[in-house]
This record gives structure tokens, C-alpha cells and sequence, in this order.
């Protein structure tokens, strides 16, 4: 058992020595630890209370967090080396800055402060204070976030990874100069306050000893708890500043600056119904103050309350005509309620106060127009956001629908010519909607320049030549939709609709020989064509060559039984080589299917 003890006596020592000799590898900073002391607190019945560090910044003077020494009844502290070092009570507690003078019984130098009041981010930063066995310790890390409270006091948010045992400890910059105190008032979260204006004390002034100091529970005081969830807030450690500023507000139930700071809070946190709630005691408080009226608002809006938030927001412009920034989140809950026009005209009144988020603004309005039908305004609500961005495809899109809904053909072409240049990978996409929409408009004719542009930027795709094909055979230019389809065939052989439309063009320039070639070709790989079968008997029939007629339209027939007009021409080839049987035929099978075709027919006879 004795070998035991000694091996666990051992392993202590070293891991001791280990924890003395960390460092920052910053001498400036390293050689502040003889100035920094560890101490615990005791209550009357001699038990623990709390542990933390403290600084020398005077003559016997330390300065720690005056909530470590406010409620207790003794304190002992041990310096950098672990020897005792002897507090013997208060000098002056700064209770707005939870600051506490102690005085102590120590010849170390007092640290040298840098008199900044603020700190990028990014920047170094050091740290020496107590761990959780007393131990001075030396970290380092970097800030984080820089905040100002309204009292001009500086917090700094630091990645500087430490336990409760570091409140009342110094923060350093690189030449080791105090820049501020750690706070931590739980056991995890934390902030420094910034000690750019420091209070000295001249030598000799007489400390109140913890016995007699008026002690008081300072984080749950209104001082306390209101100084910490107001630091906390500032660097938006919303859980913590949440439960100190509620401890505040316990003691001051009426305090309008709490109550609102306690409503920012609660909405960084999203808790709408709690920032919702705390709004209304301010309203309540102060009806003549618009601003918790249109955070109020807003926050409805938030929970698409939208009806009840529109009223407040109205309620807020009526107090305050230059609160215009309502109107947005009123235009944003009329779009919510689908009530397009009241959202557009409140969108409109908002950028009359030319907003940083115009061009959001402007996508909403315009997007309220499109739905109202109202494409023009929609157009200008486009436009504008398109100045705004001039690289956003999804504004290009939206402006070119407006322009087409708003018969401005030209307009959307251009736009979406735009768009095949900033996209060539969507090129194809934006050529085909600007064809598509002059052929829905019955303007092939100016279709056709972005169907020659389209068979340009892509020469081997047959569906280009193809669709440039059809604009020329919409506008009877048939010698140049043949011209067309044959390039579509040459890529795509076995091509059909190609052939089809090659055939109708050849049709219509009554070259029937060429359109029966054509529809020939499509029988090569669709033997059971109707279409063509069809096509090819009425050439013949145009060509007055009746027997050739015959068959073809035999076969159309025979794949199509129901096809009335194929019988009423099958009739006619009949007639035309005397077939006057056949043809009485054909007219029985037309009265079942068509009585006015079959009318016509008869009259032939």
C-alpha cells in the first residue's frame, strides 16, 4: 500500500510542474503571472462560495469582479508560485462595471494598462487567471466581436477557452498591456468588459473589511443582472442575456430600456410570441411611442399574423409619417394575403425612401404586378431591379416574361438574347423561347433571325434546323423551310417529321412528284404511316393521276377505318376511273361516319 501512496505522490508533482511552467511563449505577457492572483471566498460558516482571479493595479490594490466579493465573509488568495497571499477586505466597489478594488498584501507590480477602446477582430489576444485547482495559467486566443453599450462601456466577445475560475482575470494584448476583465458570472458563458478608462487609488486608502461591507447578491440585483444581460445581449449571447435582463426586470417591472432590450433578444432568439408579448407591456407603458408599435407589428407579421400586423404598422406610420420602413413588411404581408394590388402600392411607397434592399423590393412588386395582371408596371418593377444586378439571370427571366405578357415582343427577345450571351451552356433554351414566342404571337417572320442565330451556334443539331424550317414554312418562304429540313435530314437521316413537313412544303409549291418523295421517305421507317399514305394519294389525285391514287389511299383506309375525308377521296379516285360499284360503296361506309361529306359526295355521282 505505501508504494502506491508514493507513486500517486509522483504523478501529482508532475503534473503540477507541468501546469506552472505553461506559457504563451509571449514574454511580455508570461512575466504579468507574478501579478495575477487566484483566490477563493467563504461564507460566515467558512464554506467555499466562489473562486476567481484578480490583477494588482496599484499599490496593495487588486482589482477582481466585484459579484465574486460581494456576498462573502472572507477571501484567501495565492499568487503564480501557490503561496498564500493575504486579502483583507474592499476598497471600492464599481457596481455599474462589476468591478471591485481588494485590497491585499503584495509587493508585485501593479500590471500597465493599454488605454484602448476597442480591438479589431482577429486580433491576439492573452490571458492569465485561475483554473479550477488555483493555478495561475496563461492562454491566448483572439476577439471575436467588439460592442459598445450605451453607457460608452466596451465589450469584447474572445475565442479565449477558459473556466468560471477566470472571472476577474486580465486580458492582454501583445505587449502584455490590460485591455479588460473577464466576466463570467455562471459557470460557461462569458464576456470582457474593456478597461480603457481606469480608476487608481492613492496609497493608503483604508479597505472595508468583508465583515463589515453591506454585502448583497450583486447578479441578482437590478445592478447586477442588469449590467450583465445588457453586456451579454451586446454580443449577442441571447440565452444568458435573456436570464439576467428577466432578474432585472423583476426588480424594475416598468423599465422601458430593459423591456426593449429584453424584446430585441427575444427576437434574435426567433421567440416571436415572447417579443410579441413584450412589445404590448411596452405599448402599454408608453402609447405614445410608435416604435414598439411597429416592432410589434413587424413581429405579427413574422408569425403571419398579417392582418393585426398591417394595422399596428399602419398605426406606427400614422405616429411617425417617416416611419416608411413599415411599408415594406405591410407590402410583404398584403403579398402573404394575396392581395396584389394593396402590396404593390405599399412596396412602392417603401422605395420611395430608396431602401439598401431595392432590388428585393422591386422582384416583389414586380411579381404583385404580374399577378395582377398589370404587365407594364411589372416591366418597370423589373427594369429597376435589373439596374440594380445586372449579372442576375433570374431578373432577366422574369423581366422577359413581363415584356412578353406585356406585348413588348421585341423587348423579351432582346432580354433573353441577353441571357443565351451571359449563359452560352443555355443558349439553345433561350433561342427556342424566343422563336416560341413569336410563333405563339403569329410573328414567325421575325422569329426567324434567332432560329438562323440558333442553327449558327449549334450546326449539328438537327431540331434547330428543323424549327427554323417551320418559321419559313409559316411565312411561305417553302423554298427555304425544303432548304432547311434538308440539312435536318443530312444530320438525322431516318428524320420523319422532317420528311413530313419537307412534303407539305413541296405540297404547296405544287411539286408533287418531290412531296411524294418525301412522304416516301417517312414510309421507309414508319411503313404504317396514315399521314403519309394520305399525302401521297392526294398528290396523285392533284397530279390527275387516279390510278396511282388508288392504292395509297386503300392503305390509309385500311390503317385508318374512321378516317371520313380518306373515304370521301377514295370516292372521287373511284369515280374518276368509273368505278361507279366501288364508289356507291365508299359513299355507304361515308353516311356512317360523315352525312355532310357523304352529302357531297352523292352530288358527284
Amino acid at each position: 500500500m505505501k508504494k502506491y501512496l508514493i507513486f500517486f505522490a509522483i504523478i501529482l508533482f508532475l503534473t503540477l510542474t507541468f501546469c506552472l511552467s505553461q506559457s504563451t511563449g509571449n514574454a511580455a505577457v508570461d512575466k504579468n503571472k507574478k501579478s495575477v492572483i487566484s483566490f477563493t471566498t467563504y461564507d460566515d460558516s467558512k464554506k467555499p462560495v466562489s473562486s476567481g482571479t484578480g490583477f494588482i493595479v496599484g499599490e496593495e490594490i487588486c482589482m477582481t469582479n466585484y459579484h465574486l466579493v460581494a456576498d462573502v465573509n472572507k477571501a484567501e488568495g495565492r499568487d503564480f508560485k501557490g503561496d498564500k497571499v493575504k486579502i483583507e477586505g474592499i476598497i471600492h466597489a464599481d457596481k455599474q462595471k462589476n468591478i471591485a478594488y481588494v485590497k491585499v498584501k503584495s509587493k508585485a507590480d501593479p500590471l500597465q494598462f493599454a488605454g484602448v477602446s476597442s480591438m479589431p477582430v482577429g486580433e491576439k489576444v492573452y490571458a492569465i487567471g485561475s483554473n479550477e485547482v488555483g493555478q495561475i495559467i496563461s492562454t491566448e486566443g483572439t476577439i471575436e466581436k467588439t460592442a459598445r453599450l450605451e453607457s460608452g462601456l466596451t465589450i469584447f466577445d474572445v475565442s479565449v477557452s477558459v473556466t468560471s475560475q477566470f472571472s476577474g482575470a486580465p486580458l492582454m494584448d501583445k505587449n502584455g498591456k490590460v485591455i479588460g476583465i473577464f466576466v463570467i458570472p455562471g459557470s460557461h458563458s462569458k464576456f470582457v468588459l474593456g478597461l480603457e478608462s481606469f480608476r487608481t487609488f492613492p496609497k493608503g486608502v483604508k479597505e472595508t473589511d468583508f465583515d463589515d461591507w453591506q454585502a448583497e447578491n450583486y447578479v441578482e440585483g437590478f445592478e447586477g443582472a442588469s449590467f450583465i444581460g445588457k453586456a451579454f445581449a451586446a454580443i449577442k449571447e441571447t440565452g444568458t442575456a435573456e436570464l439576467y435582463l428577466n432578474k432585472a426586470i423583476k426588480h424594475t417591472p416598468d423599465s422601458v430600456d430593459l423591456l426593449k432590450l429584453l424584446a430585441d433578444v427575444y427576437q434574435e432568439q426567433r421567440n416571436y410570441e415572447a417579443a410579441s408579448n413584450t412589445y404590448k407591456k411596452l405599448m402599454d407603458l408608453d402609447p405614445q411611442d410608435y416604435e414598439p408599435v411597429f416592432e410589434r407589428g413587424v413581429i405579427l407579421v413574422k408569425l403571419r399574423k398579417f392582418k393585426d400586423g398591417i394595422n399596428l404598422l399602419e398605426q406606427a406610420v400614422k405616429m411617425n409619417p417617416e416611419k416608411k420602413t413599415a411599408y415594406a413588411f405591410i407590402g410583404n404581408a398584403y403579398q402573404e394575403l394575396e392581395e396584389w394590388s394593396n402590396a404593390a402600392q405599399a412596396y412602392g411607397r417603401y422605395l420611395e425612401t430608396k431602401p439598401k434592399d431595392k432590388r428585393e423590393i422591386l422582384l416583389n412588386q414586380g411579381y404583385c404586378y404580374m399577378q395582377i395582371e398589370q404587365y407594364e408596371q411589372a416591366a418597370r418593377a423589373f427594369e429597376g431591379a435589373r439596374e440594380l444586378d445586372p449579372k442576375d439571370e433570374k431578373v432577366y427571366f422574369q423581366l422577359a416574361q413581363a415584356y412578353e405578357k406585356a406585348g413588348q415582343l421585341e423587348n423579351a427577345a432582346q432580354t433573353l438574347e441577353i441571357m443565351a450571351k451571359m449563359d452560352p451552356d443555355q443558349a439553345e433554351r433561350y433561342y427556342n423561347l424566343i422563336i416560341r414566342l413569336f410563333d405563339v404571337a403569329g410573328q414567325s417572320d421575325k422569329g426567324i433571325p434567332y432560329a438562323e442565330k440558333l442553327v449558327e451556334l449549334k450546326p449539328n443539331n438537327e431540331s434547330g434546323y428543323y424549327n427554323l424550317g417551320l418559321m419559313y414554312q409559316k411565312v411561305n418562304k417553302y423554298e427555304k423551310a425544303v432548304e432547311a429540313f434538308k440539312k435536318a435530314t443530312k444530320i438525322k437521316p431516318d428524320f420523319e417529321m422532317a420528311y413530313t413537313m419537307m412534303g407539305v412544303c413541296y405540297n404547296s409549291m405544287k411539286q408533287y412528284s418531290n412531296s411524294n418523295e418525301a412522304f416516301g421517305q417517312v414510309l421507309k421507317t414508319s411503313p404504317d404511316n396514315v399521314d403519309a399514305w394520305f399525302n401521297i394519294g392526294i398528290n396523285y389525285m392533284l397530279m390527275k393521276n387516279y390510278g396511282a391514287a388508288l392504292e395509297p389511299m386503300k392503305k390509309t383506309i385500311e390503317l385508318k377505318p374512321d378516317f371520313a375525308v380518306a373515304y370521301y377521296n377514295l370516292g372521287i379516285v373511284y369515280l374518276n376511273l368509273n368505278d361507279r360499284s366501288s364508289a356507291s360503296h365508299m359513299l355507304q361506309k361515308l353516311n356512317k361516319l360523315d352525312t355532310s361529306l357523304a352529302a357531297k359526295l352523292r352530288s358527284l355521282f
